[in-house]
């Protein structure tokens, strides 16, 4: 999905408020059937004043795999909680525990396979369940409906869609060719999609939701999430069946304490800063 270019004269509004000895106004953006959208930080403050009404998600579900070793469908166990606490728990058709990664924002632990690591939580460390490099807190953003966009990324332009919707462009702030698409249900401010493309305009990832169930507070929480990496060959959909949002979560859920005697293995750490005479900070 590509959005058009939209015409901008704040160069022309600058120069001739100068001229005109007063500060000048920013125009308003006006959609194709005259209606004034908001602006692109406004609309970013209003999906995420929603998306923090969604404060704690207790799941069950099934999560289905399309990658290079085919198809896996598995049952899924989702605790997660805000700003960056998670747990996710993967169980075989026949209910035994295959892997278990849960997290209190800062640190990770992954027990696979009967071994336990531990280890700072990374996008990369991340990744070696979830199939996306994303942050803790972005993961949990995900999973509770919400954008998957921390504040590296900065909103630039807001237009409306051919079927009604509000398509708010972000771009990184580091990097200003990588931009974000989020396309969003005006009525209720509901995320329905989310896109990052490289510079070459090709798709980083994307992430869309869809069947929302209505919560009691107000708001509503998507029950199908459905992730796609195309450099990767990746296709996830999890598919949740049942759900309890914004309770009380036991914050032991989210660390994993190894039995007496075991110490866990470590997880890579991001590497050491080096300063400019070559020695580690």
């Amino acid at each position: 999905m590509s959005v058009s270019p939209i015409l901008t004269i704040g160069a022309l509004l600058v120069a001739a408020g100068a001229l005109a000895g007063c500060p000048a106004k920013p125009k308003p953006v006006i959609d194709p059937i005259g209606e004034v959208l908001p602006s692109p930080s406004a609309l970013l403050a209003r999906i995420s004043t929603a998306a923090q009404s969604r404060r704690s998600l207790r799941a069950l579900g099934r999560i289905t795999y399309f990658g290079e070793e085919g198809r896996v469908r598995l049952n899924v166990v989702e605790v997660v909680e805000r700003p960056a606490r998670f747990r996710i728990e993967t169980i075989s058709p026949l209910e035994q525990p295959i892997d278990t990664m849960t997290s209190d924002g800062e640190r990770l632990w992954l027990l696979s396979k009967g071994v336990l690591r531990e280890g700072p939580a990374t996008p990369e460390n991340i990744a070696r369940l979830v199939p996306i490099p994303l942050r803790a807190s972005e993961l949990v953003d995900v999973l509770l409906g919400g954008v998957p966009i921390s504040d590296r990324y900065k909103p630039v332009r807001v237009e409306r869609s051919a079927k009604d919707a509000e398509l708010l462009e972000l771009t990184l702030e580091d990097d200003a060719h990588v931009r974000a698409l989020i396309t969003i249900d005006p009525a209720e401010s509901k995320v329905l999609s989310a896109e990052v493309k490289e510079a070459s305009g090709e798709l980083r990832f994307s992430v869309a939701f869809s069947d929302f169930e209505a919560l009691s507070a107000g708001g509503a929480l998507p029950k199908t999430i459905e992730f796609k990496m195309p450099a990767r060959k990746l296709d996830v959909a999890i598919k949740l069946k049942e759900l309890e949002a914004n309770v009380a979560i036991e914050p032991t859920l989210f660390v994993l304490v190894p039995p007496p005697g075991v110490r866990p293995e470590p997880l890579p750490s991001p590497p050491v800063p080096v300063d400019a005479s070559g020695s580690g900070r």
